[in-house]
Order: structure tokens, then sequence, then C-alpha cells
């Protein structure tokens, strides 16, 4: 006859730890599990989910408005804003183009980076700085003055670009290709709008129409803009996280 083996019944062996029954005791639930080669996810966070389309509607049109705005004071427009407020050929490069270009370019970077978490809270920004600029400029009686509206013109322009290309890069991958075209298609027609429509405004009436026309546009892509980011906000809700797994024991 064989002595018992430690731990069974018949033989003291180790007690369980004290304060606490054992594992197999009643009224206990074996925790979870992982399966080999698995983590538990509980009290992970779901990553966030790609922007669906419709987000862009208001800030991509916006950011074509503002790449209008900057060629539209280019070619004949140019020339006559230069004529029209005293300035010389370089005045008119350095008050009218550099201004919007520079701030622009400083404002693309910022617009991308900070649109890529609240795209809203810079758009409409931008947008109220391009409208303002483009409507000083419109009204402006010298160059100076002129001048001060061409850099909130690019601020403004800078913004939206920045956010507008942060929306592209933020959708799914399905349709980012496709929405980086039309985005792109988009822009360079307003370049060639803004060329086109400013020569034709300045020939026939002055170089001031132009901007009042960009004016009324600019109103309308700020309410469009405002109407999408306030639908953005009544179609947010908290996402639920899944619960742990219960693995079996």
């Amino acid at each position: 006859m064989h002595p018992p083996a430690p731990g069974t019944p018949g033989d003291p062996g180790t007690p369980p730890a004290p304060g606490g029954p054992g594992p197999g005791a009643p009224g206990t639930t074996p925790g979870p599990v992982a399966a080999p080669g698995q983590v538990p996810t509980a009290g992970r966070t779901q990553p966030p989910a790609a922007r669906p389309v419709w987000a862009l509607a208001g800030i991509v049109p916006a950011a074509w408005l503002a790449v209008f705005a900057g060629t539209l004071a280019t070619g004949r427009t140019l020339e006559t804003i230069t004529r029209d407020l005293g300035m010389s050929s370089g005045q008119g490069l350095a008050r009218v183009i550099l201004p919007y270009l520079v701030a622009a370019v400083l404002l693309i970077p910022v617009g991308y980076l900070l649109g890529r978490r609240a795209p809203n809270a810079v758009a409409l920004p931008g947008v109220v700085l391009l409208v303002l600029g483009v409507a000083v400029t419109a009204f402006a009686p010298g160059a100076t003055v002129l001048t001060v509206a061409r850099v909130l013109t690019g601020l403004g322009a800078g913004a939206l670009v920045g956010t507008a290309a942060a929306l592209v890069v933020g959708v799914a991958p399905a349709t980012r290709t496709v929405l980086a075209v039309v985005a792109g298609v988009g822009a360079v027609l307003a370049a060639v709008f803004g060329v086109v429509l400013g020569g034709l405004f300045t020939t026939q009436l002055s170089f001031r129409t132009g901007f009042l026309f960009g004016l009324v546009l600019g109103l309308g892509v700020g309410l469009a803009t405002a109407a999408v980011a306030i639908a953005g906000l009544v179609r947010r809700a908290p996402r639920p996280v899944a619960p742990a797994p219960t693995w079996p024991a």
C-alpha cells in the first residue's frame, strides 16, 4: 500500500493561503484567461474612426475659395490695382502677392496639425479671416490697408488649405485617393478661375468688383462650413467600448 500523496485528503499537505478560498471553492468564478498568443483587451480604447466623407463638404470648398482669392489679384487685376492705388509694379508684388503667399505658407502646417484634431475649430476662424481679408481688399483706399487685407486673406487661406489636407488624409483609405484627386483638381480650377474672372471683372468693371464677388462666395462657403460643423456636433456620440471577453477556464 502506497502512502497518500502530499496535499490529498489523507495528508495535511500544504494548506491554502489564509484569508481566501481555494481556486475551486464554491461561489468563486474563474477570471478570464488569455489563450496562447492573445492579449486580453480589457480597458483598451478603440482606435479613432476615419472621418466621414461628408465632413469635407464645407472645408474643402473653403480651401478652393482660398486659392481663388489668392489668384484673384494676379494678371490684369494686379496691374490695375497697382495703377489705381499709385504703386509701381515692384510695390504691387511686395504689397499684394507676397503678403498673401508668406502668410499662407506659414499657416498651412499649423492648419494641418491642428486640423487633424479639431478641424472645425481651425476652419471656421480661417473662413472669417479669409472673408474679412477679401472684404477689406475690395474697399482698400490705399496700399497700406491693402497689404493688411492680403495678410488676413493669406492667414485664412493657409488655415483652410492645411485643414482640408488633414481631412483628406483622415478619411478611409478606400476613398482617400479619389478625394485627394478631387481636392487637387478643384484647387487647380479655382486658381484658373481666379485669374480669368479677376481679369474679366477688372476689364469690364473694376478690380473691386472681383473681390466683391469673392466676398459673396466667401459668405456662402462660410455658411456651408458652419452647417457641416453643426451637423457633425449633432451626430457625434460617445463610442461604446466592447466588454472584455470571458475566456473558458
